[in-house]
């Protein structure tokens, strides 16, 4: 899927597998995650200055259920873009937990997108969502998106320039 999109999810799940397999014969004692699943339904998606087409997510688990069940653990993403959207984000890591009750979770992203608005706001917002990870039992660890990068300022975590942005400051209080 990195060079254009995969034509069923079945095939994502062909590819991991050859990779799991490869990796583990050379690396025996490698633990090997799922891919991030993102919740929503089918169809094309912004992120961040990308658009990219996305499967419906169970779905998706239902077509790649010998992968899901192959892999050691499952990565999750969370992104919002309000309050509502963050509900949703913690309703889907909670429904995940049910689901796969048996896999350790990493959310390997999570953060509110939206260009511009409050950085106050975003960075309450991922407090609640660190807060509700460390509710949920089996989650291994949440990382933010992102620590910095260009044109990121309006997400991420400190600005080009080294100086620290509100939404970190939000988040550690």
């Amino acid at each position: 899927g990195q060079s254009g999109r995969w034509q069923i999810c079945a095939e994502v799940a062909e590819f991991f597998l050859k990779c799991k397999a490869e990796l583990q014969s050379r690396f025996p004692d490698f633990k090997i995650g799922f891919p991030a699943i993102s919740a929503g339904a089918e169809g094309v998606v912004q992120l961040g200055r990308e658009r990219a087409f996305r499967a419906d997510d169970q779905a998706f688990l239902e077509q790649a259920v010998a992968a899901v069940e192959a892999a050691d653990f499952l990565c999750l993403n969370a992104t919002y873009r309000n309050d509502a959207e963050l509900d949703e984000a913690i309703a889907h890591l909670k429904a995940m937990r049910q689901q796969q009750h048996y896999k350790l979770l990493f959310i390997t992203q999570f953060n509110n997108q939206q260009s511009g608005g409050s950085p106050q706001a975003k960075g309450e917002q991922a407090l609640r969502f660190y807060e509700a990870c460390r509710q949920v039992p089996g989650v291994g660890a949440a990382f933010y998106y992102a620590i910095s990068g260009p044109g990121l300022d309006d997400v991420a975590l400190r600005m080009e320039n080294g100086r620290l942005t509100p939404i970190l400051t939000a988040l550690t209080r």
